[in-house]
């Protein structure tokens, strides 16, 4: 709960939260969600600009303005800030190799 709250503030102060190309979308953001919770990231375009997350294409430019689009549809809706916010970290811990894992748990443990 204080993360989340932590985040909010975090939208709210960080001025490249404040603008967003396109509109929220609560049916997209509920749909993102349940592919994050039950899926990982698979990459797909070696530019890095899409991902797929279980068998939908996530686009992945723009980050945070237009993060997070469903790139099959070519859609004009985005999920919420804090899915947003999430989608770049599962994506970033998704693709991270199982080397690059067990040193950001050791750091962790260590620091």
């Amino acid at each position: 709960m204080t993360h989340r709250i932590l985040l909010t503030i975090n939208f709210i102060i960080n001025p490249i939260w404040w603008l967003m190309n396109y509109k929220y979308d609560s049916n997209w953001d509920k749909k993102v969600n349940d592919l994050l919770d039950t899926n990982e990231f698979k990459v797909n375009d070696p530019h890095g600009r899409t991902a797929l997350i279980g068998d939908c294409p996530i686009w992945l430019g723009n980050y945070p303005y237009a993060y997070g689009l469903n790139w099959d549809a070519r859609s004009s809706v985005r999920p919420s800030r804090y899915t947003i916010w999430r989608i770049r970290q599962r994506y970033k811990w998704d693709i991270l190799s199982k080397e690059d894992k067990r040193n950001l748990k050791l750091n962790k443990l260590l620091y």
